[in-house]
């Protein structure tokens, strides 16, 4: 059988640690919150390897900020 028959392979895309890889996520988050709060969640953050619009939405309900 030949690869035209196989069809298109390929691997899927891998997501690494998107908080941990994301330095302007970190920086803004650093800016936003208060350094307590943030050494509180953060080790959550980086657990749960939270994507950049899951980690600004816990810093918003933790800062209070209202919807737009």
């Amino acid at each position: 059988m030949s690869i035209a028959e196989l069809g298109f392979l390929q691997d899927p895309p891998r997501l690494g640690n998107q908080y941990g890889e994301d330095t302007a996520l970190r920086a803004a988050l650093k800016r936003m919150m208060p350094a307590a709060t943030l050494s509180a969640v953060e080790p959550d953050l980086v657990h749960v390897r939270c994507s950049a619009i899951a980690c600004v939405l816990v810093a918003s309900l933790i800062m209070g900020f209202p919807d737009r």
